[in-house]
């Protein structure tokens, strides 16, 4: 049972932003709060039909149910349960497309009061705003002051978003998650202004900075605090600056790819979106199209034999076309490094020497490691 206080707080608080009539009822259909004081003890039959169909319901006409006035009336969960109805008045084109984005204010503000005091709050609010950025709600955007009065954020701070998996261990325990977001809350949970949330493995932060500099030292507390409190290594991706919601989401989307590229190619506690290089391009290519160059470069070629020309060339490269220093790199004779470099050729019809086909086989190397 919601609170009627709560209840009354919560109608009063969405008539302010939709400027419509807006009723509370119980899970027994009974109007427990509403901005209109003489229907508060009324019954509702269509209110009982939500709470029986746990599914929304339209009222063309006032009386098409005993107790019912023109509007939509939604159901409110809680943890998948239902725990009342929300109801808005009006006609039907003015208040339906208010419904989801009301009955979502709602549920959030019943977690709210639940749980105003407890860290779970702040996690799961903080989620919420993730979750916004990336998927983004037309109708909620046409109206400005619902999107600040539901997620309390300023979204045009200077942020940029960093992103971070354990190394060899993306299989996080509830209990493993629950430290690492404690340990992120006691670090930098006292700017309010920080959004972050552990979740399928990764952590995310959007964090605000001041300058430039203050990203390392930012991330290198993070990665020293997870180390020497947990035991943890992480490795990190950073994405761009973001300084509107619109920037943030690309800034989410180029710390994973950061991410991902550090993984798969540097292995550094953290890497820049902007330090790439040349992975901006190569992360985005088409599937198809990787399969078709890949196809052409490595059609003869098993993956142990793949694993070694990578390896190869990543030597060969380090030491700008050296043999000798590839050799001694080797603790090999001159004369293996220049016979596998000739079977490279006979393998795939590139010449690493050549540096027009050197750069085709270290192209597909590097697209055969992100698939």
């Amino acid at each position: 049972m919601i609170a009627v206080e709560v209840a009354q707080n919560i109608v009063d608080s969405m008539k302010a932003i939709i400027h419509q009539e807006i009723n509370y009822f119980s899970i027994k259909g009974e109007i427990i709060a509403s901005t209109d004081p003489t229907r508060i003890g009324e019954n509702h039959d269509g209110a009982k039909l939500v709470i029986e169909t746990e599914k929304s319901l339209i009222i063309s006409y006032d009386e098409e149910f005993k107790g019912a006035k023109q509007g939509i009336n939604l159901p409110v969960l809680l943890n998948q349960n239902i725990v009342g109805v929300i109801g808005i008045t009006g006609k039907k084109d003015e208040v339906s497309k208010y419904g989801e984005i009301i009955k979502q204010m709602t549920e959030i503000l019943i977690r709210d009061s639940i749980a105003k005091d407890i860290i779970f709050n702040k996690r799961h609010s903080h989620r919420f705003i993730i979750d916004y950025i990336m998927e983004r709600n037309i109708a909620l955007e046409q109206s400005p002051g619902l999107i600040k009065f539901l997620y309390d954020t300023n979204f045009d701070l200077t942020r940029v978003v960093i992103t971070g998996v354990l190394i060899n261990n993306n299989d996080l325990t509830y209990e493993m998650t629950s430290k690492i977001y404690n340990e992120l809350n006691t670090l930098i949970g006292l700017n309010e202004n920080n959004i972050f949330d552990v979740r399928n493995g990764f952590i995310t932060i959007l964090i605000e900075i001041h300058s430039s500099e203050n990203i390392n030292t930012i991330i290198e507390n993070i990665l020293s605090r997870l180390k020497s409190n947990l035991d943890s290594n992480f490795i990190f991706g950073i994405g761009s600056l973001a300084t509107s919601i619109d920037t943030l989401k690309n800034s989410i989307k180029n710390s994973y790819t950061a991410l991902s590229w550090n993984l798969n190619f540097h292995s550094l506690p953290y890497l820049y979106y902007n330090e790439m290089e040349y992975g901006i391009i190569l992360h985005d290519i088409l599937k198809e199209d990787k399969e078709f160059f890949l196809d052409n470069i490595f059609k003869d070629v098993t993956p142990e034999e793949i694993g070694e020309i990578i390896d190869l060339l990543n030597i060969y490269e380090e030491h700008n076309g050296s043999i000798k220093k590839c050799a001694d790199e080797l603790f090999v004779h001159k004369n293996t490094v220049q016979y596998q470099l000739n079977k490279i050729n006979n393998l795939t019809g590139y010449n690493p020497r050549n540096l027009k086909d050197f750069f085709i086989l270290k192209l597909a190397c590097i697209l055969y490691q992100t698939t």
